[in-house]
């Protein structure tokens, strides 16, 4: 059985945790094949070609421990635990292993940028005049003057804004 698209969340009577959402599939595995091959097709068959981390659980195990399969000793390790329960079964059915595929963080993070560019065509939309970040303008640096009680006579104006940032720390060391 492989799961995807879960999350693993305590229940709240007794805190075990619990697979919540996403979707259960019957998969069959050919023993045969390498890691790259079986992450390739459940990254196709399941996940719309999405990366992810492939984890299985130990039989009469919870949830919390569940075994990363990294490299291909880890899948000879699942293979192996799959055969143990096989052995261990003495139902007619035959025992399954469960499967968890949880996609990789740095795909979601990816999709974030959709976000943050909603940010920026709504400052657009407002009319709102951004600063390109790490630059100030030299109203800005004139307030932080005041908050640092630097004597206004200084002139920053005509430097860049990292030059008057350094100026302007400087100045701070001496009037502290």
């Amino acid at each position: 059985m492989c799961s995807y698209g879960c999350h693993i969340i305590p229940r709240p009577h007794d805190k075990s945790l619990c697979y919540n959402g996403g979707d259960t599939r019957i998969v069959v595995v050919d023993r045969q094949s390498s890691l790259s091959d079986l992450h390739a097709r459940l990254s196709h068959t399941l996940l719309n070609g999405n990366n992810f981390t492939l984890k299985y659980q130990l039989l009469n195990e919870d949830l919390d421990s569940l075994v990363s399969v990294t490299m291909y000793e880890d899948l000879e390790h699942m293979i192996e635990e799959y055969d143990r329960t096989m052995l261990a079964s003495t139902n007619l059915k035959s025992p399954r292993l469960r499967l968890f595929l949880f996609i990789d963080k740095i795909e979601t993070a990816a999709s974030m940028g959709s976000l943050v560019d909603d940010d920026v065509k709504s400052g657009i939309w407002f009319n709102a005049d951004f600063l390109s970040r790490g630059l100030s303008d030299s109203a800005a640096v004139d307030n932080l003057l005041e908050l640092y009680n630097i004597p206004q006579n200084d002139s920053f104006a005509d430097l860049e804004p990292q030059n008057a940032i350094r100026k302007m720390h400087s100045k701070c060391l001496i009037h502290r």
